[in-house]
């Protein structure tokens, strides 16, 4: 598929918000200077809808990730510090401005609105480490929820609360 076009894009005279979805938000085959993926939609405001998969982000208990209903590659984007706290199933309505954060595109202090409550998660998509690796192929699954099966842990939690696996492919 094609990078978004901005010229597709529903707007709202006036508020000048950009009517997408996730994936017009994450994809793009264009590196940046860092040799991440910057979204074409970088201090635009936008809106979409998408469904909670993971709730208290990093000091910050509002924040979330949305994914898309289908789970598809780029489907998931980080929202950081929403005006409302939401739970796991959520469908949601985002309105916010498209930021970069270390590489990773966020919706930043957005307006979110619960549209719905209990829904089932998108079906995780499932990935070898292997592919996590190069930015380029790790890109499509930023934000997403996705599935690794068969790890080892190849290096304890860090000062961030991250941590590293691997399934034998890298």
């Amino acid at each position: 598929s094609s990078d978004f076009d901005i010229s597709d894009a529903t707007f709202s005279i006036g508020n000048n918000i950009v009517q997408c979805n996730i994936t017009d938000i994450q994809h793009t085959t264009i590196a940046g200077p860092d040799n991440t993926y910057p979204s074409l939609l970088v201090d635009q405001t936008v809106s979409f809808t998408g469904l909670v998969t993971v709730v208290g982000l990093a000091n910050s208990p509002n924040s979330c990730f949305v994914s898309s209903i289908d789970g598809s590659p780029y489907c998931g984007i980080s929202v950081y510090n929403p005006n409302t706290l939401s739970r796991i199933g959520d469908e949601v309505e985002i309105t916010g401005l498209v930021k970069e954060f270390h590489g990773f595109t966020q919706i930043f202090e957005p307006e979110l609105e619960i549209l719905s409550s209990g829904n089932s998660l998108p079906e995780p998509i499932d990935v070898s480490t292997g592919d996590l690796i190069l930015p380029a192929n790790a890109e499509a699954f930023e934000g997403s929820l996705i599935r690794v099966n068969n790890v080892t842990i190849s290096k304890d939690v860090d000062d961030f609360n991250q941590w590293y696996v691997d399934d034998g492919s890298g």
